[in-house]
């Protein structure tokens, strides 16, 4: 059983969290051709003209229509493809006519005319973050979560033995990684340098990654030190997960996106263990 306070601290907490929405895109391809007679088809393009399948800008695309394009890995198509019929200029196939390419933002018509020599649609298509809920009970979490490092913003700084440790560091993740929980405002240049969820990466400049935790708290109490330490990407992923997780969908690289339907989209992985130490629920990947 959970102490009342404990359920009201979490809610607190869930409440200052934003609403989990789904991603939700556009995907688009611009199809041109060109005029011959009474007869339409890419294969009239001149070598001055743009491909048959490009982008917005008329820079090239794919070389054929991308009728079986895979979705992104972590999100799913809403529909088919399908021309855009939200252009006022298009006819009744989506397709806008112009004298020449050049022209089709100035001079272009929704039919056929005469003066015209070439013709574009735009196909579009729905793309939407697939989202895979999982549900646990009490500490059977199933999943064990880990956080990519930003080693290109590292950070190096010294400890001495006369300053009292002005560092509350605590293992986060499955990789029990040493995290900064509190920063003392004793040393306002450190305080402004470390950040809470900064990972300690080198002790003396030696890496840390798979020391046991006595071995680098025992380098800490040393006289002095220097600590080098890396923020993180703030994207939390699977690292491993057990059977039930498998068969839920769940798999190694599935980032954690949601808790109980709020966004832990930036939230790092220390307060989303803080969250769960307060209550145990279900979330959502």
């Amino acid at each position: 059983m959970f102490p009342a306070e404990r359920h009201a601290k979490f809610h607190r907490r869930m409440e200052g969290l934003a609403h989990l929405r789904r991603q939700e895109f556009t995907v688009e391809i611009y199809q041109n051709q060109r005029r011959r007679g009474h007869t339409w088809h890419r294969k009239y393009l001149t070598k001055d003209d743009p491909l048959p399948f490009t982008n917005r800008d008329g820079s090239s695309s794919l070389a054929r229509f991308p009728k079986k394009l895979k979705a992104p890995l972590g999100y799913q198509w809403l529909e088919m493809w399908k021309p855009c019929m939200t252009n006022t200029l298009s006819d009744a196939n989506g397709w806008v006519y112009a004298p020449s390419f050049d022209l089709l933002e100035f001079n272009a018509s929704p039919r056929v005319r005469d003066i015209d020599c070439v013709r574009r649609r735009r196909w579009i298509r729905g793309l939407i973050s697939h989202l895979i809920p999982f549900k646990w009970k009490e500490d059977r979490l199933g999943v064990s979560l880990a956080e990519t490092i930003d080693e290109t913003r590292k950070k190096s700084i010294e400890i001495v033995a006369n300053v009292k440790f002005p560092l509350t560091l605590v293992p986060v993740g499955c990789n029990q990684v040493l995290t900064v929980k509190r920063v003392s405002k004793s040393d306002l240049r450190l305080y402004s340098m470390i950040s809470r969820g900064d990972i300690l990466i080198n002790v003396n400049e030696q890496s840390v990654n798979g020391t046991a935790l006595s071995d680098i708290q025992n380098q800490l109490s040393q006289p002095s030190c220097y600590l080098t330490f890396a923020p993180t990407t703030r994207q939390i992923h699977i690292q491993d997960c057990n059977r039930n997780a498998t068969k839920a969908g769940l798999h190694a690289g599935c980032i954690l996106v949601g808790l109980n339907e709020r966004s832990l989209r930036q939230v790092r992985l220390l307060d989303v263990e803080t969250l769960l130490s307060h209550l145990i629920h279900h979330f959502i990947l």
